[in-house]
Parts: C-alpha cells; structure tokens; sequence
C-alpha cells in the first residue's frame, strides 16, 4: 500500500525516470512488483503505473510507439456467454531471465480452435489491445482498441487466470455434487448434494453478471454476502454450514429481495431469468437441507457420532493404518501427476482453487471437525504428512500457489516447505503464480 500511494503522488517530472528505473536491470524491480502487490491494490497499481507510462513520454513519441504497436487480442466473455462468442484464451505467461514478458495463447468459438501463438515483448513496449468483447477491468468497449504497455496486459492475463480458477472450482462443485446425489445412500445426502449442485451453478451465473449486479448499491451489498458465503463454503463445507449457520440462507434470502426489489434494467430478459432462477433454486435448496437436517442426527434423544470419513473404529488408538485410511480419503484428484500445496487462503488465493485449475491432486478433509476432533495438531499434521508421503511415493510434479520462501509462520503450509526441504527439495517459481519443488 506505501509503495502504490508513493507512485500516486509521484510528480508528473518523475514519471520518465520511475518508468525508467522500473525498466532497468532485466525489469527486475517490475517483476517483484507482480509478485508482491495483490487484491485491490495490485489493480490500482496497474492504473497508476498505465497512467505514469503516458506520462513520461511526450505526446509525439506516444504517437509514434501507438502506431508502430503490436496488436493482441482479447476477449474474455463470461462463462454462459462463452458458449456462443469467441474467446482468447492466454497461457503459460511468465517474465523471463532477460526480463521479457513471454506468454501463449489460442482462440476458441463454439467448437473451433485456432492455433496457438507464442509471443515474447518488452514489460514497457506499447502495445494495441483489440477488445472483440466488453472489458470491465479496463472499461474497453466492444471493438475498442486500448494502448497500454505490455505489463498492462499482463495484468488482464492475470484477471483471466483468477475468474478461470473460479470457475473451474465452482464446476467441482458442481460435478462433486452430482456425484454425491447419484451415490448417496439416504434422502438427507441426496438432498445435501442437491444442495451444493445448485451453490456451483449458482456461482457460475454470479460471476456471469457480476459486473452488471454491482451496478446497484443493493447489488453490491448481495455480492458482498455471496462472497462470504462462498468463503464460508470454501473453508467449512456447505455442509457446516448447513448444519452451524442455518440462518444464513435466510440472511442471503433477504439481501436478494432487496435486490429483486430494484429493477435491474441492464440486464436483459433472458439473463434475469437465469440469475433469479439460479438463486431462487439454491435458496429452496438451502431451505431443505435446513429442514432435513432438524430431523437427523439424533436416535433415543441421543447425538449420533458418524465416523468420519471412513476413519476405523479404533480411532483412540490412532494407529498408523488409521492416519494411512485418512489421508487415503482425504486425497482429491488421485489420478493426477501433479501435486499442489500452498495456504488454505492468503492474498484471496487457495491452493484448493490453483489444484483445481490445473487439475491436479490435493489435500481435502471432509468433515474437518469430526475427524480432527481431539487431534493435537502434531496428530494433524501427521495426516497430512502421511499424504504427502503417498504422494511423494507416485514420483508427482509438486506446485505451489504460494510461495514456499516465505509461508506464514507455525502454518501447515510450513510444516509442508520444511518436510520437503528434509528431503532435499529445492524450490523455484515457475510462473507469476506459482511455483514448483526440484530435485
């Protein structure tokens, strides 16, 4: 936050020799930037960094670097309208040892796929961005042409990454849902996979019209609450939810009739019929599980204990067969060759989120309380020790959606870095978001 209020009060006789030291040495300063500078803060750093770029230029050699720039296209519709409109998919981007800014990309429409280009530019080259789609992030009308630097770009590679990791995650959901309803052996989990079923889908049309909702004071005070529940889903489960904060669904029910209550004029028939429908669905799906949930778990006016997650019965004795059943279970996406670990959640990022983007194996208690219920947290770090043992075993690619120099403090996180580096694991950042272990 000091360094992005100290560019912003930087006098305009500055700009040309901040850009220039930004630029020196391989753009190493610009490349610890991209990786320091997160959430909202990353955002207004890329506005003031456009704007001092202007700056430091007189008006004809602006001119000039305008009409010799290199025109890269962009169209990032949202997930449903993505079906129907093309889309420029950019990948593998990264700041190379001599400071270049090297990334891939493709298009996609309905069912064709043009070929993938590499393309290799200077963090402070100019360059021309075609928006075939409206761009929010950049206030890029459809067909508009935006000159920026190529770190700039950049920056909109980044957005692209965080919506497709959301979206992946939330297919997850969805798919994981649909999957506990087909094998769920009583009523009251078909109808809590019912339930998150329609929280996945639910999120995907969210993020839709994300940015049309936000318009409204009362779409922004909904959007809030949404994120809070999708927070609150991501650490504890739908299902602690359900189970720990039943008037939550109330809470949000209530946050949407105000919204309803606004008529929401820049969104057409169609699209309204989706959200309102999508969220009406999950608050009656919500509203059931509540319900069913009141009716369970208790047999003779005594609490029933399940077993979590498959755990033996000999769960006192916690032998090392019991730490090997759990983490077993605890492991999502087995059949993958690549392996993430990384912080549940730091600078709105999870590793959750990252193995589910790359779709890659991680780390996942279900029932997170019944099953380290009177663990200490050496018995709860010998579980996931165990997984990562069955997982080192499988001689997996290991990534991480943190980095692994700097994990915060007596977390899991570091208990992980430490274990690896025992074992004589190196580690390197392999793009702007993540980074790997070597041997």
């Amino acid at each position: 936050q000091t360094l992005v209020r100290l560019l912003a009060t930087a006098p305009v006789s500055d700009a040309k020799q901040i850009i220039s030291g930004l630029g020196s040495s391989n753009s190493t300063l610009l490349e610890r930037l991209e990786d320091k500078i997160h959430g909202d803060e990353y955002k207004q750093y890329h506005k003031i960094l456009n704007s001092l770029y202007f700056q430091s230029m007189k008006p004809k050699e602006a001119a000039i670097k305008m009409e010799g720039a290199k025109e890269l296209p962009w169209s990032d519709p949202g997930f449903i309208e993505g079906y129907w409109k093309a889309r420029f998919y950019y990948h593998d981007i990264e700041i190379t040892d001599k400071g270049k800014i090297r990334f891939k990309y493709y298009f996609t429409y309905i069912i064709l796929q043009g070929e993938e280009q590499q393309v290799e530019l200077d963090p402070l080259e100019m360059v021309a961005v075609r928006f075939y789609a409206g761009e929010s992030e950049t206030g890029a009308k459809e067909s508009e042409v935006k000159f920026m630097p190529a770190i700039n770009f950049m920056a909109l590679i980044a957005k692209q990454f965080r919506n497709e990791v959301g979206i992946v995650a939330d297919v997850l959901i969805t798919m994981s849902g649909i999957g506990a309803i087909a094998s769920a052996p009583s009523k009251g989990k078909k109808v809590m996979g019912a339930l998150q079923v329609a929280f996945g889908l639910t999120d995907v049309v969210i993020r839709e019209f994300r940015g049309k909702i936000a318009q409204f004071d009362e779409g922004k005070d909904f959007l809030k609450y949404w994120d809070m529940v999708t927070a609150l889903v991501a650490i504890y489960s739908i299902g602690q939810l359900v189970g720990n904060l039943p008037g939550i669904f109330k809470n949000l029910r209530g946050k949407y009739a105000a919204l309803r209550g606004k008529a929401i004029k820049n969104l057409d028939d169609a699209e309204l019929k989706s959200f309102e429908d999508s969220i009406e669905i999950f608050l009656k799906k919500g509203d059931d599980a509540v319900e069913k949930a009141k009716g369970t778990g208790t047999k003779g006016g005594k609490t029933v204990e399940h077993s979590p997650q498959g755990a033996n019965k000999k769960i006192l004795e916690r032998e090392a067969s019991w730490f090997d059943e759990v983490a077993k279970n605890a492991t999502v996406n087995s059949g993958s060759d690549k392996l993430v670990l990384g912080h549940f959640s730091q600078d709105a990022v999870s590793y959750q989120k990252v193995a589910a983007h790359y779709k890659s194996t991680y780390f996942k208690i279900n029932d997170w309380n019944a099953v380290t219920k009177g663990l200490s947290q050496d018995e709860i770090w010998r579980i996931n020790r165990t997984f990562l043992t069955q997982q080192l075993k499988q001689g997996k690619q290991i990534l991480f959606s943190h980095n692994p120099f700097k994990p915060r403090p007596n977390s899991f996180f570091e208990r992980e870095v430490n274990f690896l580096r025992d074992l004589g694991y190196n580690f390197r950042q392999k793009n702007q978001w993540t980074w790997e272990a070597i041997k």
